[in-house]
C-alpha cells in the first residue's frame, strides 16, 4: 500500500503525497564485451548500478524534472503488455520524487529497477536465447532459437554485412543476464498473474 511521504503525483493540477510508485518498463542491453548496462532506448541513456536514475530535462530552458508542461522525465507503464515494448529486457521500475501521472503511466524524477527478465524480444521467451552482439553502437539484440531460426536468412544477411557483428550463444547470454542481476542487486522478474498487478 502506499503512503503519504514527499512524493509528489501531479495529476491535472492537483497534488497528491504518495511514496514509491512501481510501474512496468522495458529495456535494451548495452554491452562493450565485458560489463553489461539496462539502457533507455527512448532517452538513450545507461542506467546507473545500486544508484538511482535521476531526470533531466534535455531542452535549452531548464526546469525541474519532470515538468508539465514537457515531456522529460523517466518513464513507466501502468499496464503489462511485453508485446508492446518490442525489447530484450522487461520489468518492474520504482519510481519517487516528483511524479506525474498520465493515462497510461508516469513520469518521474528518480527511479531504479526492482526486478527485470531478459528474454527475446520478438516472444518473450527466456529459454534458449542467443544474441547479435553490434559492437560497434555496444547492443545485444537477443532472440531465442525459435525466433532465430525463423530469422535465419536475415540474420545471415546482416553477418555477411556487417563488419562488427558477433553472435553470442546461449552460455555468453545466460553470464551477460546473471551480471546484469549482479550488478543491479535486483531478482529476475516472476511471470505470474500476480505478478502483472502492480
Amino acid at each position: 500500500m502506499l503512503q503519504r511521504s514527499d512524493t509528489h503525483i501531479y495529476k491535472s493540477d492537483i497534488p497528491v503525497y504518495l511514496d514509491v510508485v512501481k510501474t512496468f518498463r522495458a529495456w535494451s542491453v548495452q554491452y562493450d564485451g565485458k560489463t553489461p548496462w539496462l539502457y533507455s532506448y527512448v532517452k538513450l541513456c545507461r542506467w546507473p548500478y545500486q544508484k538511482e536514475l535521476v531526470a533531466e530535462c534535455d531542452r535549452p530552458e531548464k526546469h525541474p524534472s519532470p515538468e508539465v508542461s514537457c515531456d522529460c522525465g523517466i518513464y513507466g507503464s501502468k499496464y503489462y503488455d511485453p508485446r508492446y515494448y518490442d525489447s530484450s529486457v522487461f520489468g518492474i521500475v520504482k519510481l519517487w520524487g516528483r511524479i506525474i501521472e498520465h493515462e497510461y503511466g508516469y513520469r518521474s524524477q528518480y527511479a531504479y529497477p526492482e526486478s527485470f527478465i531478459v528474454w527475446c524480444y520478438k516472444c518473450s521467451s527466456k529459454e534458449n536465447l542467443k544474441a547479435i552482439f553490434y559492437q560497434g553502437d555496444s547492443f545485444l539484440t537477443i532472440l531465442c532459437f525459435d525466433c532465430w531460426n525463423k530469422r535465419l536468412e536475415e540474420i545471415n544477411c546482416i553477418l555477411i554485412q556487417e563488419k562488427d557483428v558477433k553472435v553470442l550463444s546461449q552460455f555468453e547470454i545466460q553470464e551477460i543476464i546473471s551480471k546484469l542481476h549482479s550488478l543491479y542487486n535486483v531478482p529476475e522478474f516472476v511471470y505470474t498473474k500476480e505478478s502483472i498487478k502492480l
